[in-house]
């Protein structure tokens, strides 16, 4: 059975609901699928059928349908629960034990003990749409879960441009081969302060219709929970692929892997031309190399002080070329500065200029730390132009700076 195609459509019949599975696995299930619950929709449809339960919850956005291994005999029911009371229950319980379900007469019996409000319901309730998909890409689980992970902190919040707040997909060839083949997605989100694009390589693209997607973020979060879900559950990212696919109006995606499957409402917006907003590496003045491990803790130590004022914080780099200098104050928290040790190459920096100065927003930095890998590449014009930010982990960062006085 293909994840892509989880069935969840067998009637309620009069011998009732009935599923035994593992109290491990029903909780992850139930996290799975809780980013669908919300104040429109608080239950999720349980299908006991030939072995196996799938777990399904909806709202107007997107579906999630998680299968379970269980002891369930063939078409045995679809009945409908309270989100909540299903979780409440299984705190109770250890992971080890099994949980036995039985449901009948408008009620879901929870082993031995207790039995909380249930609806037979019949139909097709798996949150499949009905329309045609068709292939768009697949790629390794493990690859898109970090690519959601470094990214979604630069997507915008609710209530900003509708565009701001997705993921775009952007199918291109790898840079260099020459080829305008699409093999490689780029996931880039943007606030308006800031961009992250993520590059995943070795992605299987349907050049058909390798046309950008735009994925809301509480949608790639969701997706990106998931994947760690099957992780949980003993299976390794990295030997398992997801595949997309796309309807042929792009508005709603089908993500698929293993024990899951999400549907989603694809944005219908326009996301900004990124590509014109990323500086050439060739036109920085100033090129810095860091290990994360050097970078990260000075980078906490300061934010911990400029962030009970305005989250300021000042880099300067040492032109000789062995250190940058972070900063950063606060009335009343103090103030803090730390050389860290770094390799600069001046091309053409002027010094008058303030070539390698940089005050940056100290949550954004740490935001692009969090997913950089081990070592940064940092690119610098002057004090007022945006600065680059390049980790080995292929996430990169356009940041807006800072205005201050030098």
């Amino acid at each position: 059975m293909s994840a892509a195609t989880i069935e969840t459509t067998p009637e309620a019949t009069e011998q009732g609901f009935s599923a035994s599975v593992n109290v491990a696995e029903m909780g992850r299930a139930l996290l799975a699928v809780k980013p669908c619950i919300n104040v429109n929709n608080l239950t999720v449809t349980l299908t006991a059928n030939d072995g196996r339960l799938v777990v399904m919850a909806e709202n107007y956005d997107m579906s999630i349908a998680y299968e379970c291994n269980a002891d369930a005999s063939e078409a045995s029911g679809t009945l409908v629960a309270r989100h909540k009371e299903l979780t409440d229950y299984l705190r109770t319980r250890s992971g080890a034990d099994l949980l036995n379900m039985c449901g009948s007469g408008g009620a879901l019996r929870l082993g031995d003990s207790l039995s909380i409000p249930a609806t037979p319901t019949t139909g097709r309730r798996s949150g499949e749409v009905d329309v045609e998909f068709e292939p768009y890409a697949r790629m390794l689980a493990s690859a898109l879960r970090d690519g959601l992970v470094q990214t979604l902190p630069f997507a915008a919040p609710d209530g900003s441009r509708p565009a701001l707040e997705c993921v775009l997909f952007n199918p291109k060839p790898k840079s260099g081969t020459g080829s305008d083949v699409p093999d490689a997605l780029r996931l880039v989100t943007a606030d308006g302060f800031r961009l992250g694009v993520s590059l995943l390589v070795d992605c299987f693209l349907k050049e058909a219709v390798a046309a950008p997607l735009l994925l809301h973020r509480h949608a790639a979060k969701a997706l990106a929970g998931l994947i760690y879900a099957e992780r949980r559950n003993g299976v390794s990212a990295s030997v398992v692929s997801v595949s997309v696919e796309v309807d042929a109006s792009r508005t709603v995606a089908r993500f698929s892997s293993g024990k899951w499957v999400m549907v989603a409402r694809l944005e219908q917006a326009t996301f900004p031309n990124y590509e014109q907003l990323v500086p050439a590496i060739r036109d920085a003045a100033v090129h810095i190399a860091v290990r994360t491990t050097d970078l990260l803790p000075a980078a906490k130590a300061a934010y911990a002080v400029s962030k009970r004022s305005n989250g300021l914080i000042r880099m300067v780099a040492n032109l000789d070329g062995d250190n940058i200098h972070l900063s950063a104050t606060a009335d009343g928290a103090g103030s803090f500065g730390a050389e860290v040790p770094v390799v600069v190459n001046r091309a053409t920096g002027d010094a008058t200029k303030g070539a390698g100065r940089f005050a940056v927003q100290g949550k954004y930095l740490l935001d692009f730390l969090a997913g950089a890998g081990d070592h940064v590449n940092i690119h610098l014009t002057t004090p007022t132009a945006q600065g680059r930010f390049d980790g080995s982990s292929g996430l990169t960062a356009i940041i807006m700076p800072m205005f201050v006085n030098w």
